[in-house]
């Protein structure tokens, strides 16, 4: 099992150096649209080197998917969360089996993104969240906003049975674009980041905005209230862990990037349509920061400290 690390303290650190299952999304901040409203469900997030914009390899002739994603993205093998740790927690030079070779930095090294001009052999460090979508409600009445209410989506179970369960999805950007803010954030106790809900909208120079909304005291978890997007992950499954290694396995690069390989199993994925992994390889445009005061950013570091915060 993948090492994912300490959440959103590793984060900071990495970043600044069937045929029913659930697809989670992953969510796009794009430029001239509105604000896109999230309530993260989990305080766990999971960093990992990626690589993205990867031009798939040409449809196979076994594949009867209805469409072929024409690029993909995957969490690179050779991350360190795929290291054998020792006794002590600490990495070694080993990798799990399957893990430690990566087919895109050999195949792609040099080659650069025709849009961006990276480097397609070199991963960037992303952090993922979960979260559920969000709206803003307003009074039928005077059509005044007074509150946010959850997107929500049908689901149907394996037993054929529908349930209407909040629109839950992953949320992936780089450490100072967007979940730097959202860290400091929670500086104050509870130190949650799942309290309140955050308002994320791409400004035309690129460079996102995000904003925390007011703590709600009747949403956050251990509140009845909260046991809705608790319901949902189990009803769907979904699980960020999983979503990681679903997009980093050697059989996601035989199905995706390697040509003349083949996943075990074969492509039955579902149906196989160009689903949430297509678009987790196009969900961000470019790694565009937003303003951050160093000086109090570091002091919000020394304030949610163990020792300040009386913790070990």
């Amino acid at each position: 099992m993948p090492n994912f690390g300490n959440g959103i303290d590793e984060a900071e650190e990495r970043g600044l150096a069937a045929n029913i299952f659930y697809r989670l999304d992953q969510v796009t901040f794009e430029k001239g649209k509105p604000p896109v409203y999230l309530r993260f469900v989990t305080e766990q997030v999971i960093t990992g080197e990626s690589h993205r914009y990867i031009p798939t390899k040409d449809k196979p002739q076994d594949c009867d998917w209805t469409k072929w994603p024409s690029m993909m993205w995957g969490i690179c093998p050779r991350d360190k969360m795929f290291r054998v740790y020792d006794s002590l927690g600490n990495p070694t030079d080993d990798f799990e089996e399957g893990y430690g070779d990566c087919y895109i930095h050999t195949a792609y090294a040099g080659v650069k993104d025709p849009k961006y001009g990276k480097d397609l052999g070199k991963p960037e460090v992303l952090t993922y969240g979960l979260a559920a979508l969000r709206k803003v409600r307003y009074d039928p009445g005077t059509r005044r906003a007074i509150g946010f209410e959850d997107e929500t989506m049908e689901y149907r179970d394996k037993e054929g049975v529908t349930h209407t369960v909040p629109k839950l999805v992953i949320v992936s950007y780089y450490w100072n674009g967007l979940w730097a803010p959202i860290k400091a954030s929670a500086f104050l106790p509870p130190y949650s980041i799942c309290d309140k809900d955050f308002s994320v909208q791409r400004k035309d120079d690129g460079k996102l905005t995000v904003s925390a909304l007011p703590p709600t005291d009747d949403l956050k978890p251990g509140t009845r209230q909260w046991e809705r997007y608790e319901q949902a992950i189990a009803i769907t499954g979904a699980s960020l862990e999983q979503y990681i290694v679903d997009h980093s396995t050697p059989d996601h690069y035989r199905r995706f990037f390697i040509p003349g390989q083949s996943p075990e199993g074969g492509y039955s994925r579902g149906g196989g349509t160009e689903d949430d992994s297509a678009k987790g390889g196009k969900g961000e445009t470019s790694p565009a920061d937003v303003e951050i005061d160093q000086e109090a950013l570091a002091k919000l570091r020394a304030e949610m400290s163990p020792a300040s915060r009386g913790t070990e």
